[in-house]
């Protein structure tokens, strides 16, 4: 990488540090120095249960406790959701000391908006990164695309974590030369840092079968869809079935799901990612029935495990990382017999179902941080040294 002259040539604008986010990050770090800054809203926020230690973070970094409004909201197919609205005042402030040659900003929130106003006085260079999918966006208002297009016209680059978010970029305007998709990836490496009890499978015999979900107990996740389907399910399948719940707590799962059978589903509480490895070995098949997910990076993770997947089709993985019938399955979760099907077909079919994990393991390789960073930085030193 060509040397620059001047100090913090690239600040890079976000709401949080995401552990997911944090490989990638380091990535570019390693790239562009001290060259490159990042700046937070906050650390972490209300409804997130992850811990991130300074010791695996390589980029420098400020955390400016953005001042910010919890608002509830409702979703594609009606799903509950809590957005944090940021008020990044910062953002002015910082571009025009700093003035560096680019700015990255997430998403086409307050963030991006202010970042486009100073950069259009500093003459910085402005890149879009995102996730946001077309299917997630159906019910966004005229006023909210109206300024989304505004800001991707006057951008100079988009980083886009899916192909499906690239697809949602286009759709807004933005010129296809212009777009680098840079994928989500997960790195579990072979951590069994948890050892798995014996009584979370009191009761059940050496032919149960496992279905492990991964992430909140929310309605937007459907994890009251999972509930209803099970209780559909014949008798015969219901007594052989476990369902371990990584993530919430049993409170919440009864607030979703009262009266739930806990015979069925046992809640084991919040882990962080390096700890869900044995649990991705010792399932028969991950679930993930959400309303809606712009990616979904537990797919990921449990891909990378060897552990066969069910995936939402309203899920951003689905169709892009999970190919029905090829790596893994995907089901509507607001069919109900089509999820009951599909609750079946899986309990049915243990060996398909390795057969797709193979399939996953080999293709998940292909969603690497190596690929993210070295595509992102691409864009990043054409658009700095283009003249």
């Amino acid at each position: 990488m060509p040397s620059i002259t001047q100090e913090r040539k690239i600040l890079f604008l976000s709401n949080i540090i995401a552990p997911y986010n944090v490989a990638f990050f380091n990535g570019l770090a390693a790239a562009w120095g001290s060259h490159l800054l990042f700046m937070f809203d906050a650390e972490s926020e209300a409804n997130r249960s992850w811990t991130i230690s300074n010791d695996n973070i390589y980029f420098d970094y400020e955390i400016k406790n953005s001042f910010y409004i919890n608002k509830p909201a409702r979703g594609i197919n009606q799903s509950e959701v809590f957005r944090n609205i940021y008020i990044p005042l910062y953002v002015l402030k910082e571009i025009l000391k700093i003035r560096p040659k680019l700015v990255i900003s997430i998403e086409f929130g307050l963030r991006s908006l202010f970042a486009l106003v100073v950069c259009k006085i500093t003459r910085s260079k402005l890149v879009i990164m995102s996730d946001v999918i077309v299917e997630t966006e159906k019910t966004t208002g005229w006023l909210k695309r109206l300024i989304r297009r505004l800001i991707i016209m006057a951008s100079d680059g988009f980083v886009a974590r899916s192909n499906h978010a690239a697809e949602y970029l286009k759709s807004l305007g933005a010129a296809n030369d212009k777009i680098v998709v840079a994928p989500y990836a997960v790195d579990l490496g072979n951590n069994t840092g948890i050892t798995l009890q014996n009584n979370l499978f009191k009761g059940k015999s050496a032919d149960s079968f496992t279905l492990l979900y991964c992430g909140h107990i929310s309605h937007r996740k459907g994890v009251d869809l999972l509930v209803d389907a099970v209780q559909r399910l014949p008798m015969q399948y219901q007594r052989d079935l476990l369902v371990l719940l990584a993530g919430g707590t049993s409170d919440d799962l009864e607030k979703l799901a009262p009266g739930y059978d806990r015979d069925i589903f046992q809640v084991i509480g919040y882990l962080q990612a390096s700890d869900l490895f044995l649990l991705y070995q010792r399932a028969d098949c991950m679930i993930l029935p959400t309303r809606h997910d712009t990616w979904a990076l537990v797919v990921n993770e449990a891909m990378e495990a060897g552990c066969p997947v069910l995936v939402s089709k309203y899920a951003g993985a689905a169709n892009e990382l999970v190919i029905d019938g090829s790596t893994g399955k995907v089901f509507n979760p607001l069919n109900h017999q089509e999820f009951v099907e599909s609750l079946i077909f899986v309990m049915s079919n243990k060996s398909t179902l390795q057969q797709y994990a193979l399939a996953a393991k080999e293709y998940v390789s292909n969603f690497s941080y190596h690929v993210a960073v070295e595509r992102t930085n691409n864009l990043l030193s054409r658009l700095i040294y283009e003249k």
